[in-house]
């Protein structure tokens, strides 16, 4: 797939509790001219918080049909602050 271009927005939804600052989403649009499958890649961060949520749009665009196979993501952990020795 090919890098199409991306956007980068602040959203205005309300904060869970404990949050200092808000949600930024970052969408990346790829695609691939050959087959005509388009991805939209989706990552919301939730500043101050340490959350994050992804998930991923795809369209066929070709006139013919894509198969393809769902894989599983990797789980992140926030890395843990140092204890003072």
């Amino acid at each position: 797939m090919r890098y199409l271009g991306h956007e980068r927005v602040r959203l205005a939804e309300a904060d869970p509790v404990g949050a200092t600052g808000g949600w930024l989403e970052l969408r990346v649009d790829l695609a691939d001219p050959k087959t005509g499958l388009k991805a939209e890649v989706f990552y919301r961060i939730l500043e101050g918080a340490g959350a994050l949520r992804s998930w991923v749009r795809l369209s066929n665009r070709g006139s013919e049909p894509v198969h393809g196979r769902v894989r599983d993501l990797v789980p992140v952990r926030r890395p843990r602050p140092r204890r003072p020795r």
